[in-house]
């Protein structure tokens, strides 16, 4: 499922784009599937796709920042090792210090759910003292991850791209 573009595009996009061109065509044919498709799918990427693509999860379930991730990860699928597989695939590329920080926020997360399953932010003082210390550096994190992947991507595009005649 590599991401079909010419060369002139692929040169020209910027760190967000390229990632995002290079995840989409996977991403739009996992949308609105079953999650068995899903996870068919998601079985027959490279490990370097499938780290591309838990990193576009991560970005795309926190677009605002930790909040809304905290909000929305009971509900992504195998949620269960959702923080695991999000660290594997930041250190995919490199990213140890962003790969540690998930840890950080992993293990805060988890200490502030109820003892009912009740998430993060049911316990409001909690939730807001975790997300107040952590939401800046998840955001420079994020922006710093962009540059590193996106390198990647550049120097073995192979992985990720089908460079077409233009």
């Amino acid at each position: 499922m590599l991401a079909k573009m010419n060369r002139s595009m692929f040169d020209a996009l910027d760190d967000a784009s390229l990632i995002w061109a290079c995840v989409e065509p996977i991403i739009a044919r996992m949308r609105g599937r079953e999650h068995a498709v899903k996870e068919s799918l998601y079985a027959r990427l490279s490990a370097s796709q499938r780290a591309l693509m838990m990193f576009q999860v991560l970005r795309g379930h926190s677009s605002s920042g930790l909040e809304e991730f905290f909000r929305l990860v009971p509900y992504l699928p195998s949620h269960e090792c959702i923080w695991q597989e999000l660290q594997k695939a930041v250190k995919t590329f490199g990213d140890d210090a962003f790969a540690q920080l998930l840890r950080e926020i992993e293990i805060e997360y988890q200490g502030n759910q109820g003892s009912n399953g009740d998430d993060i932010l049911t316990k409001s003082s909690a939730y807001i003292q975790a997300a107040g210390e952590y939401d800046l550096l998840f955001r420079k994190a994020i922006a710093g991850a962009d540059a590193i992947i996106a390198a990647r991507i550049r120097s073995d595009w192979t992985e990720f791209v089908a460079l077409q005649d233009e």
